[in-house]
């Protein structure tokens, strides 16, 4: 059989392509969905195994494609994903697929979807091969009578028998193929084989809570011998937290003409719970269900421990960018320091320059007390006064003291916003104010920008509260900035052709707060945009950039709030980053898929 394989990773095609070829198949192998489509068009493919996630055209839309087309061919159609859960599968049927694969998967779990794709196609070809000899022989009989009764004048009566026998024989062939199709899928033999020595959890159970049959790897796994099983509610074998989600699952699978996966507890005799993935159809005749499942509970912790680590690793790139600000941020004090510093002496001096003034005052004072004022102490008086130039120091004091206060909001605004930007912030989302949250991350990346650009802000003055991670939100628009400068630096050069200019403007926009970052940069290629995104791509010199930063704003923006990032780029116009933040939070399932 010729095997189409569809897939952007070269490693995962490999293995397919080992795999099947050691089945005895014809592979013939595409790295994006536009190659795919156009190998399908050019050729015949009974069986497509497609990556979900591909360039220039992703799984589902090269399904839907392949359904749509008039052609008589119909390939059995395998998806290969790392996504699960219900509304996953759910999207994967409705494209087209006949079947969906989570990834990892394990290989000899493969090899038996492949031999039963093998099994269901080459029922079909019988079927097909069958249905167009009968029509053969239907046309030739039909053409026989047909002269035949012309002859004898017999032809209606003649006719109506023989399509009488044939509609028959179509029947009974039709049901012969029908029992075979049956036979293959319910022979009890080969169904006990399976059930006995699979490594995944079998079980058979009624709609009225009870198990009917339990495998060994079932038993083995809980450590409940069948009795114990089969003695109780299943009900009472999942975690107290899941009971209510298995009770809506089996409701609805009762009505779901469709195989289900879902994830939940159960319940071992030591009192341990272990993560079980289980994929079930709906019942049968007699009220049964047949779900298998498969022990993911190293998985769920592993996939724990990476959340942990991605929040870690977030967290110490948020430090690196600040140590990376730092000198910038030091710089940014040192000037409004220096001139509180200036001012504060220049106010110390004309202090002691007052200081002699008002010693030869006193003096004056207390000989006016005694009676004894001579022109000695007057002209004293009179000389302390020119010295220390009271018309200048009226003007200059008053000046210096507000420098100096100046100098101590802008060294305090910095490091309040300096504080804002780097404090760790909490793993739940909080009503935020995107404004505030973008001007200190402004104040914090002065030094970065400064000297190659100026920042115009437009920030809605109506934005309500966000719920987002403000700490997260942060790292996001400090990435945008710092490339925004980056991009412009590439253009102006030494500076000789001036500043360029990043925008920034805030909007709501019905359901969601919109953010665009709009540069007079370099602009993207449109050959690299689809990639910008990706982990570690970057278009940097060495040593400029770690290819983190936009794939860090979109797994903040995207998948930890449920909103959108998108790009507007010319090149040589520069380039438009457009955020959209929902004001209102998603339910954790939608942010889950």
């Amino acid at each position: 059989m010729k095997i189409l394989i569809a897939d952007d990773d070269h490693i995962t095609r490999l293995l397919l392509r080992s795999a099947l070829t050691k089945l005895g198949h014809e592979v013939q192998e595409a790295t994006n969905g536009r190659e795919a489509w156009e190998a399908w068009h050019g050729g015949e493919f009974p069986f497509i195994i497609s990556d979900w996630m591909m360039p220039d055209l992703d799984g589902l839309e090269f399904c839907r494609r392949i359904r749509a087309e008039p052609r008589a061919d119909y390939p059995y159609i395998v998806l290969l994903t790392s996504r699960s859960g219900n509304s996953n599968y759910l999207e994967a049927m409705t494209a087209g697929a006949d079947d969906f694969v989570t990834k990892p998967y394990e290989k000899d779990a493969f090899a038996a979807r492949v031999r039963a794709a093998e099994r269901i196609l080459g029922l079909h070809a019988k079927l097909r091969a069958a249905n167009l000899d009968l029509e053969r022989r239907v046309g030739e009989r039909t053409a026989e009578l047909e002269t035949a009764l012309r002859a004898k004048g017999e032809f209606l009566s003649l006719v109506s028998e023989a399509n009488s026998n044939l509609e028959q024989r179509v029947q009974q062939r039709t049901r012969d193929l029908e029992n075979e199709v049956k036979e293959h899928h319910r022979t009890s033999e080969e169904r006990d084989r399976f059930f006995t020595a699979s490594l995944d959890l079998l079980c058979i159970a009624g709609v009225d809570g009870l198990f009917r049959r339990v495998n060994p790897a079932f038993q083995l796994l809980l450590g409940w011998t069948p009795g114990e099983l089969l003695s109780r509610p299943f009900l009472d074998f999942f975690h107290p937290d899941d009971r209510p989600s298995v009770a809506r699952q089996i409701e609805l699978q009762s009505h779901w003409p469709m195989t289900m996966k879902f994830e939940v507890r159960l319940l071992c005799k030591d009192g341990a719970f272990r993560w079980i993935e289980w994929s079930a159809s709906p019942p049968d005749e007699a009220g049964l269900f047949c779900p298998c499942g498969r022990d993911v509970t190293e998985r769920k912790h592993a996939e724990e421990q990476r959340c942990l680590m991605e929040v870690q690793l977030r967290h110490a790139q948020k430090m690196e960018s600040i140590g990376q600000l730092a000198a910038g941020v030091a710089h940014e004090i040192n000037t409004p320091t220096q001139y509180i510093g200036d001012n504060m002496r220049f106010v110390q001096d004309a202090f002691r320059d007052l200081a002699g003034l008002l010693g030869a005052q006193q003096r004056l004072l207390a000989a006016a007390k005694g009676g004894s004022i001579t022109p000695e102490l007057i002209a004293e008086v009179e000389q302390a006064a020119v010295t220390a130039d009271l018309e200048y120091l009226s003007v200059e004091v008053p000046k210096a003291l507000d420098q100096a206060l100046d100098g101590v909001r802008k060294v305090s605004k910095i490091v309040g916003a300096l504080k804002e930007f780097s404090h760790p912030g909490g793993h739940e989302k909080t009503p935020t104010d995107l404004n505030h949250a973008i001007q200190s991350t402004i104040t914090v990346a002065t030094n970065e920008w400064k000297y190659v650009a100026e920042i115009v802000t437009d920030l809605a003055p109506d934005l309500p509260l966000v719920p987002c991670l403000p700490d997260e939100f942060n790292q996001v628009i400090l990435n945008m900035v710092v490339n925004a400068s980056h991009a412009i630096g590439d253009v102006i050069g030494d500076g000789t052709k001036g500043r360029g200019t990043i925008t920034i403007t805030t909007r709501l926009d019905a359901d969601a707060v919109e953010i665009r970052l709009r540069d007079t940069g370099t602009g993207i290629p449109e050959r690299v945009r689809a990639r910008i995104f990706d982990p570690f791509f970057t278009t940097k010199g060495v040593g400029r950039g770690t290819g983190q930063g936009l794939a860090i704003a979109h797994a903040v923006i995207v998948d930890k709030h449920g909103g959108s990032i998108q790009v507007e780029s010319e090149v040589g116009l520069g380039s438009t980053f457009i955020l959209r933040l929902p004001i209102r939070p998603l339910p954790a399932e939608r942010l889950a898929a």
